[in-house]
């Protein structure tokens, strides 16, 4: 298979920016693939999982660490199968190898179409022999409880990015947290502090008042309004405005949605006016910047319980479910 550089700029950890160089394999030319015999499902943790975190969080005033583990794909274990990629040219030049030249694949790469679930599998292989258990519901939340049955620790993982709470005042927890630092090799690993927002997957999360609060104010500050030159058509346009606010009306907006929903639909006949509308739902969203998700402290943990309304054409129905600890 074909491989090549994907060159940008990343931050540095330290406020600044750095050139970042990853060769990227042509994956979707996998022959296993391309005959249907290769599994590459891989879960990614789930938005009602990152808001139960987030209420437990606050329930039981639980700290929280954001980490980000470096060259993922890489810690995986060795290939079971016996792949090459064809290095491209400025790679064989950076080598001193003849153009052409070929490398034997020892561990997964970025590209690979099974990469995320080997990696996947490893995660989750390292967190159960800390102590971890996968929750039966999401395969990237993983539970941690102690000798006397106490939940005491909640993981997230989204590909490579750890989202870890738990209890302070637990020495198991606090040993399982350093054994967690242990297993992999972090790029960055940032605790909460007051003043500090901590960043996981695109989203901020601060705290105010004992309450987990999650926003995306910077994101939704880089969108710009449109404007619709000559080259381009209106539906390219408008399709461009409404992906960049689709992402935070599913997230941690959702007095966007209905907005969003509506715009979405009229995409494929989209007119000036349409634009416009699209136009002035970006500025509802800067001029509501402010309004965030909250998760305040309601109660004890032990007295949550998860509350599901289904609603019918001729009527609906609440239902109550608890569990221990509110899980």
């Amino acid at each position: 298979m074909k491989a090549r550089f994907e060159l940008k700029w990343a931050g540095d950890g330290k406020g600044g920016l750095r050139a970042k160089a990853r060769l990227v394999l042509q994956g979707f030319s996998d022959p296993d693939l391309l005959n249907g015999e290769l599994d590459t499902s891989s879960p990614t943790l789930g938005r009602p999982s990152r808001q139960v975190m987030l209420s437990l969080m606050s329930l039981s005033a639980w700290t929280a660490t954001v980490a980000d583990v470096t060259t993922a794909f890489l810690q995986g274990d060795p290939q079971q199968r016996e792949l090459w990629a064809k290095l491209p040219k400025d790679a064989c030049d950076a080598l001193n190898m003849p153009h052409g030249s070929l490398m034997r694949l020892v561990k997964p790469l970025y590209g690979q179409p099974d990469a995320p679930r080997a990696w996947y599998m490893v995660a989750k292989r390292r967190l159960e022999h800390i102590g971890y258990q996968v929750h039966p519901l999401d395969g990237c939340l993983f539970r941690l409880y102690s000798q006397q049955g106490q939940l005491i620790s909640l993981v997230g993982i989204h590909v490579d990015d750890l989202l870890i709470a738990g209890d302070e005042s637990s020495a198991e927890f606090l040993k399982a947290r350093q054994e967690l630092r242990e297993q992999f090799s972090f790029k960055h690993w940032t605790p909460y502090e007051d003043g500090k927002p901590l960043e996981f997957c695109g989203c901020v999360l601060d705290q105010q008042d004992g309450a987990w609060i999650l926003h995306q104010a910077p994101y939704i500050k880089k969108i710009h309004p449109l404007t619709v030159p000559p080259q381009r058509s209106e539906e390219s346009s408008l399709r461009g405005l409404l992906g960049g606010l689709q992402w935070p009306s599913t997230q941690t907006c959702p007095h966007l949605s209905a907005s969003i929903s509506l715009l979405c639909g009229e995409t494929s006949k989209a007119t000036i006016g349409t634009l416009r509308q699209a136009n002035k739902t970006l500025k509802f969203a800067k001029e509501n910047i402010d309004v965030s998700l909250k998760f305040p402290k309601l109660c004890k943990p032990e007295d949550a319980v998860m509350v599901a309304i289904c609603l019918m054409q001729h009527g609906g129905f609440v239902k109550i479910f608890k569990g221990k600890g509110g899980t």
